[in-house]
């Protein structure tokens, strides 16, 4: 790892020497492509070698528990800007890393099946503020962990394969998130407007239930009313048998009564099961 404190690296990363023994032009983020999403093409020499130096950094560790934990430290410990990011716990995170890098390594010499795995892994991750300064840091703290493991034995190829992956993958992440965000945005939207609408159904029904329970009885009977209505899949097993009779009958008809007939009330229907 670099002895240069993680501010000076954030601040400086254009213009940062290469860390270690890291090659000038993988020591910075302009290597990360945004503006394009199609398949990374690599040299057999350049899949191969990153994949030998991958299994040896595995063959290295004495459990995938002891990679996923380095991998994990790499990051953590190593770029504390990153430590919000993480909201598992330690176990999960490390055996996610390990797990999530695996995949793609194995998948370099397959370009289509390599872009659908980085695809699925960057719709998993827009929620978080991926910037090109930030996949530099992230591939250097990954290559530095490499290098300190295996040595001599992690250059050339096998060196540049694994740094053009996690740059493409870097860089797909935010090419989908500003591509994709006005989508998932119009989802979010129709999602809370069904919610709202939904809820809004369900207050009116409330109180029609409540007023019915007012008029035929003395107490507060409406709400429990209300909220048995509501409930009911969730209590069906636990019901008791005086409730079992006649509150069959009546859940039947509300369901058949709150079949949607169109295309709105459906996508409503939908959301409230």
């Amino acid at each position: 790892m670099s002895d240069d404190s993680p501010e000076t690296n954030l601040i400086d990363l254009g213009d940062a020497s290469p860390t270690n023994n890291l090659p000038v032009h993988w020591a910075h983020g302009d290597n990360v492509d945004t503006t394009n999403f199609d398949e990374l093409q690599l040299d057999i020499e350049q899949s191969e070698g990153a994949q030998k130096a991958w299994k040896s950094f595995l063959e290295q560790a004495e459990s995938e528990e002891d990679a996923g934990d380095a991998i994990f430290t790499a990051l953590y410990d190593g770029l504390p800007t990153f430590q919000p990011m993480f909201v598992t716990p330690r176990a999960v995170s490390s055996m996610n890393f390990l797990h999530g890098i695996h995949h793609l390594v194995m998948a370099l010499h397959e370009p289509g099946r390599l872009r659908g795995l980085v695809e699925t892994l960057a719709f998993h991750h827009l929620h978080l503020d991926v910037t090109t300064v930030r996949v530099g840091l992230f591939r250097n703290a990954i290559l530095d962990l490499l290098a300190l493991e295996l040595g001599d034995e992690f250059e050339g190829a096998g060196y540049d394969g694994l740094a053009r992956m996690f740059n493409y993958v870097g860089g797909a992440i935010i090419f989908i998130r500003t591509n994709y965000a006005e989508r998932v945005d119009l989802l979010q939207e129709s999602w809370l407007k069904a919610n709202g609408k939904d809820n809004v159904v369900r207050e009116a029904d409330q109180d029609s239930s409540s007023e019915r329970g007012s008029s035929s009885h003395s107490g507060g009977g409406g709400p429990s009313n209300s909220k048995s209505r509501w409930g009911f899949k969730k209590k069906r097993h636990g019901t008791s048998s005086e409730d079992s009779g006649s509150g069959d009958s009546q859940e039947k008809t509300r369901d058949f009564s709150a079949v949607p007939t169109n295309f709105r009330d459906m996508f409503i229907f939908n959301v409230a099961v």
